[in-house]
């Protein structure tokens, strides 16, 4: 009978050890898949703000270039002003009133529909 409860105590305390060790390793198990869904969660934001940001890039480079074009235009019509009233005043420079006209047709007529 001292047998029985010896073999008794050693399988009771086999469980409660078992019992232990589950409750201590299963919260590790669930932490690690808790952790790699937020891991994937962050990469596919991190990859969805970097699509926005380039997006964003693109159309302020787009910004920029048409403030450039736009310079460009603004240059020219303010050369060409300044031929129009120097030749109003004195009659002569016509050859920068002839540049300024075929620097208008190149620049208008050319790219002034991408200002």
């Amino acid at each position: 009978m001292e047998h029985f409860s010896f073999i008794a105590s050693l399988a009771a305390l086999a469980v409660s050890c078992l019992t232990i060790w589950g409750k201590v390793t299963h919260p590790v198990v669930d932490n690690r898949e808790q952790i790699q869904t937020l891991k994937d969660l962050h990469r596919e934001e991190t990859q969805a703000l970097e699509a926005r940001i380039q997006k964003l890039e693109s159309k302020i480079q787009h910004d920029w270039d048409s403030f450039a074009k736009q310079e460009d235009v603004n240059s020219m019509l303010l050369k060409s002003q300044w031929a129009i009233m120097s030749h109003l005043l004195d009659g002569n420079h016509t050859a920068q009133l002839t540049a300024c006209r075929d620097e208008a047709e190149k620049l208008l007529f050319k790219k002034g529909g991408s200002v």
